[in-house]
């Protein structure tokens, strides 16, 4: 920050109690998220334990990508650099293969990137906008409490903050002024091909980062009247783009295809989007997006800083149908949308810059729906996994003494089968040997829709080759992709858990 005394200087009473109710929110969320990071829980949200099964293979020494019809049929739908980011991180404090301290190293990575994005909100509007610091940092704590809880532990944190610094360094060049002489100017130039190279490790993040440079390269070759702006942008990507395929490491490039491209084949689902988008994201959060729409307007109109302007509010349109066609998937989730949340506080701070008349608007349209806007990020931030983590500790240690009773009296070429996915860490802690590690997008997704068959499951069961399955007690199943499971035996009980044996 700037310094109290020059961030409470504004004369509104209103502002700075906006301002405070933020940060204190912000404090509460954070401590939360503190909580949840270092608790025994399997999941704080987002399928999140498939992300540190793929941590543990590069872990172990595996490739991150393997042939998902292969045992043990694993499907890692995110692009690498997130894996590799937690990896280095768990390298550096020689953390080890501890399903617990993996976990709790990918939560503090994703809250780490949290706050690393939340401040380069505020630093890029009170610096690069011209904003007041009370504004800047309103606008930043909006964006912290406003994260759900689907992206405590995923791929996500890491790749809002490549594409919230690309942004910023698109519109650093779009507010450069046109009278600049040619050194300026270059140095402007340069800021594109920057932004084309955190585009790059966006899209190497999440696969939702191709949408940026589709977006940029157009309005780049649409409006923009330089005509070295799309040609430094795409250099910045392609180059960086050519150079992570070489260095990622994490398997062949049709096995990557196998995970992040057909493994989100989904299917299309109606009730799913109506359910979690509609009823549990829309409604809740309408006044914020009806926020976001009239903003996009203002700016499409908005006469000073005409380029940037245009560039926001075009691509708020353009990510929200992006979002809301990429949300009729089955599994999606509200993360789709924080991207027009960024340039949503991107573009009021634009706004602010200039209309002196909007700061008083404003500030009288937060503070009248602020209470709305705090119930909705409380009921979405994982207050109800506080009254699981004792049963959560007791279920890890169950988990433990499963994973030393299996994993002696299995010889090199044999399986386990558990009927558990973020229920608990059992099939993290038994990584290696453990069959659809990823089991829900394998078992309720991939497989339903035809793209993938896992016809080796059906001999593994018939050689003998899956030689435990685990469950809840009482829930053995009679068949699992059309393989009827019979041959195995109660062989003992670990607390909740029971554990059959393959005796034919």
């Amino acid at each position: 920050m700037e310094g109290l005394n020059h961030l409470f200087s504004g004369k509104g009473k209103a502002e700075r109690l906006l301002f405070a109710l933020l940060f204190a929110t912000s404090l509460v969320i954070l401590g939360l998220r503190v909580v949840l990071a270092t608790s025994y829980l399997p999941e704080t949200g987002g399928v999140s334990i498939n992300v540190v099964y793929g941590v543990e293979r590069i872990l172990h020494g595996e490739n991150l990508y393997a042939d998902p019809e292969k045992p043990p049929f694993p499907i890692i739908q995110y692009m690498p650099l997130h894996f590799k980011l937690v990896q280095l991180c768990c390298n550096l404090f020689m953390i080890g293969e501890s399903p617990y301290l993996v976990s709790m190293t990918n939560r503090f990575v994703c809250l780490g990137l949290d706050i690393i994005c939340m401040s380069v909100i505020a630093i890029f509007l009170i610096r690069i906008i011209g904003l007041r610091a009370l504004w800047g940092w309103i606008l930043a704590f909006i964006y912290f409490v406003s994260l759900p809880s689907i992206v405590y532990a995923r791929a996500d944190n890491l790749y809002l903050l490549f594409f919230t610094l690309a942004t910023c360094l698109i519109l650093r060049y779009l507010l450069r002024k046109p009278e600049a002489i040619e050194l300026e100017a270059k140095n402007s130039l340069r800021n594109l091909f920057g932004a084309g190279t955190l585009a790059a490790l966006a899209l190497f993040t999440k696969q939702t980062g191709i949408f940026l440079p589709c977006f940029a390269t157009l309005y780049l070759l649409a409006i923009e009247s330089d005509k070295k702006a799309p040609v430094y942008f795409l250099g910045g990507l392609g180059v960086t783009s050519l150079l992570l395929v070489f260095v990622a490491d994490s398997g062949s490039l049709l096995e990557m295809k196998l995970n992040v491209v057909d493994g989100l084949k989904n299917g299309i689902s109606f009730s799913w989007f109506a359910e979690v988008i509609l009823k549990n994201y829309f409604l809740k959060y309408s006044f914020l997006l009806a926020a976001g729409f009239l903003i996009a307007f203002q700016l499409l109109q908005h006469q000073h800083d005409r380029s940037a302007s245009l560039f926001i509010g075009g691509a708020m349109m353009f990510f929200f149908c992006m979002a809301s066609l990429a949300a009729l998937k089955a599994g999606s989730g509200s993360n789709y949308y924080l991207e027009f949340i960024i340039l949503l506080l991107l573009g009021a701070g634009v706004l602010l810059r200039h209309n002196h008349e909007l700061p008083g608007r404003f500030t009288l349209y937060a503070s009248a729906l602020l209470p709305f806007f705090m119930i909705a990020s409380a009921n979405d931030k994982g207050w109800g996994d506080l009254k699981k983590m004792e049963a959560a500790k007791s279920m890890y240690k169950e988990c433990e003494m499963a994973a030393e009773y299996i994993r002696p009296r299995l010889s090199k070429d044999e399986w386990v089968l558990t009927d558990f996915h973020k229920e608990n860490h059992l099939n993290l802690m038994l990584c290696d040997k453990a069959l659809f590690p990823c089991r829900e997008v394998a078992v309720d997704f991939t497989w339903p829709k035809g793209v993938f068959n896992f016809n080796a499951f059906g001999r593994l069961h018939k050689e003998g080759k899956i030689r435990y399955y685990v469950c809840s007690n009482g829930n053995f199943p009679t068949s699992l992709l059309n393989v009827s499971m019979t041959g195995f035996d109660p062989d003992t009980t670990i607390g909740t858990i029971q554990i059959y044996r393959y005796n034919q």
